[in-house]
């Protein structure tokens, strides 16, 4: 068990090395520039003429280009190339005795106020007089120094770097940066630009890879963030590694949003990347913009205004607060019923309700388009007890015949049409269609009334009186009074023809209210019929108390289709014959609508009625729209 325990320390320290970041950044770095308008390093006269001598020799093998092109680990790096002669422009490279044999190279940068800057020149100094000679393979006191390895060592200078913190830790950590103590100790082996120096360089050069889960977000909802790169690590007294900065809609500026705590998200073949993933909730609508920056150790209170000032890399997202308006009615694909042509002179309309979410303690307002046609913003009205806009569409006017239309609602957040939801409904013209708001006297509306009764006494039959609800609308009532034995009070409609045609379904819809009173046992019934023109019943009759309920309006349907072509009226029946008198009785009809609608169980299409879709004897598909349909070509998919 003990020797169980020591393999899995020693395994963790290993694994520890391999991601631990050993680089040290300082607080300037070197101007950033492309391939277009690289920096030139110039070559003093003595660095030109001893890589003329000696140092081009087949055991140095000094090759400044090669070092140039492993310090370009990506396009974001600053691009250096080699100049001419010049012992007096920047930046420069000198070969010189720098007095101190152990050193063999120096990196100076012009200083400048404050510790925070970038800049454009410096000077590399190679030494010339070295305790170990020049020698591409290293070896030290065996061999001698890699050139191109000290080169490369200065030009991280020259970019960003300190001398690696973890060689002082880790003295068996050996990196490009570490110093030339442990470069010695190491026998100054040659060493490239490599995961860490990768790290380090992305960390100044580049942003972070930033992305959120989506670019338009409803609101109430969050959006979720994710952050991935290299970081300033390590960073004194910082726990977070990305910093977060949001702009509200209309506004230019930007606030820190959060500090973003970052864990190891990836390590691949060439860098170390870590990642921080977070979610943010707004609070109003509009389009936000989120920026984010590597947090750095000169900047651990999160200073925009330092990270901007200094032309830090940072990734920025755009997304969209929507309040996505839902249009609760009418209903998608709904069939709704307008009076026949020529109606009774009264507003029918249609209630348009839309929710939307509250923001800020307030609802957006919303507009409302009909067929792309903007309806009045000012007949537009928010419902507080519902918490829903409503319009109330008058259809008054609305064309539709008895083959429908259909009909696109659009509901708008108010300021942004892309802020929408649609949906489509029909409009279909009934047939016939009475709801006794208008009418004072059935016989002038062209209804036929009938009425017995014994032994003979004052009655009403039926008659246009109040919802016996107590709701306010009109109905027709019939009342059955006490003391009859024998009663008959008939109802027959105005005439009608139903339409032919194999694709057609016609029905009948109508609400029935009972009422009686006590003993239960002698009330009145009712009956229905299907009359011709001339009041003759051309069905059986159909006996409606079974469906009734005491003191309720109940809705009753039936299909009409079998009658087609046929010219009909509906005909109820209030009867009683006992020999026990009747009791008080009460029947009333209301909303009666007789309408046509598409045969669905046809070939599959988007039905306005009156459109068709047969197969013919080639089993090609023969379509046919009516005038009302809006459909101007077809394609098939």
């Amino acid at each position: 068990m003990k020797l169980y325990r020591y393999i899995i320390i020693i395994f963790s320290l290993i694994f520890s090395y391999e991601t631990l970041f050993s680089y040290e950044l300082t607080g300037r770095w070197l101007e950033k520039r492309n391939s277009s308008n690289p920096h030139i390093l110039f070559l003093s006269t003595a660095m030109n003429n001893s890589i003329n001598d000696s140092l081009s020799n087949e055991w140095i093998r000094f090759d400044i280009g090669d070092c140039f092109d492993s310090l370009h680990v990506n396009d974001s790096i600053p691009s250096l190339v080699q100049g001419s002669v010049n012992d007096v422009a920047l930046p420069r490279l000198d070969y010189l005795d720098l007095a101190d044999p152990d050193k063999y190279g120096n990196t100076s940068i012009p200083g400048q106020t404050g510790n925070v800057y970038s800049y454009s020149t410096f000077t590399i100094s190679l030494n010339s007089n070295t305790r170990f000679p020049w020698y591409f393979a290293g070896g030290g006191s065996t061999g001698g120094v890699d050139i191109n390895t000290i080169f490369r060592h200065e030009l991280g200078h020259a970019c960003i770097f300190e001398h690696d913190y973890l060689s002082d830790i880790y003295p068996e950590f050996l990196t490009l940066m570490s110093d030339a103590y442990y470069h010695k100790i190491h026998n100054y082996p040659r060493i490239n630009f490599e995961t860490q120096e990768i790290a380090g360089l992305s960390v100044i050069y580049q942003p972070p890879q930033f992305n959120a889960n989506t670019n338009t977000v409803v609101i109430g909802d969050s959006i979720h963030f994710t952050a991935e790169g290299s970081i300033c690590f390590p960073a004194t007294g910082l726990s977070k590694f990305f910093n977060g900065y949001v702009s509200y809609p209309d506004v230019e500026t930007y606030d820190i949003n959060c500090l973003m705590p970052a864990t190891e998200w990836e390590i691949d073949e060439n860098i170390n990347k870590w990642g921080a993933d977070f979610y943010f909730k707004p609070d109003r609508l509009g389009t936000f913009k989120y920026k984010v920056y590597t947090a750095m150790k000169w900047n651990t209170t999160g200073d925009l205004q330092l990270y901007e000032s200094n032309n830090r890399p940072y990734s920025e997202v755009s997304f969209k607060v929507i309040a996505a308006p839902t249009i609760e009615s009418p209903l998608p694909n709904e069939i709704y019923h307008t009076r026949p042509s020529g109606g009774k002179g009264i507003t029918d309309t249609l209630a348009i309700k839309v929710r939307v979410p509250e923001v800020l303690g307030s609802y957006p307002d919303i507009n409302i388009k009909i067929d792309d046609v903007y309806v009045n913003p000012g007949d537009i009205t928010f419902d507080s007890g519902e918490n829903v806009w409503i319009y109330n569409w008058d259809l008054s006017t609305v064309s539709t015949t008895e083959y429908g239309k259909r009909f696109s609602i659009r509901a708008e957040i108010d300021g942004d049409p892309t802020d929408f939801d649609v949906t489509g409904i029909y409009l279909v013209e009934a047939l016939f269609y009475e709801d006794f708001q208008v009418i004072t006297d059935l016989t002038a509306a062209g209804w036929a009334v009938s009425s017995y009764e014994y032994p003979v006494q004052t009655y009403t039959g039926w008659y246009i009186g109040n919802d016996p609800t107590g709701s306010g609308d009109k109905c027709t009532k019939s009342l059955a009074y006490p003391n009859s034995t024998a009663m008959a009070y008939r109802l027959y409609s105005p005439a009608f023809t139903v339409p032919t045609g194999t694709d057609t379904t016609t029905k009948l819809q109508y609400r029935i209210y009972f009422n009686r009173s006590d003993p239960p046992n002698t009330y009145s019934l009712i009956k229905f019929y299907i009359c011709d023109s001339g009041n003759v019943t051309l069905t059986p009759a159909l006996e409606l108390n079974q469906f009734t309920i005491d003191g309720y309006w109940i809705d009753l349907e039936y299909d009409l289709s079998s009658f087609a072509g046929q010219t009909i009226k509906l005909h109820w029946n209030h009867y009683y014959n006992s020999a026990t008198p009747c009791v008080i009785t009460t029947y009333a009809l209301d909303d009666i609508l007789v309408y046509s609608i598409p045969d669905m169980e046809g070939p599959n299409i988007d039905f306005v009625a009156g459109n068709t879709a047969e197969p013919n004897e080639d089993m090609n598909l023969n379509i046919g729209f009516n005038d009302n349909s809006g459909i101007s070509s077809v394609t098939a998919d």
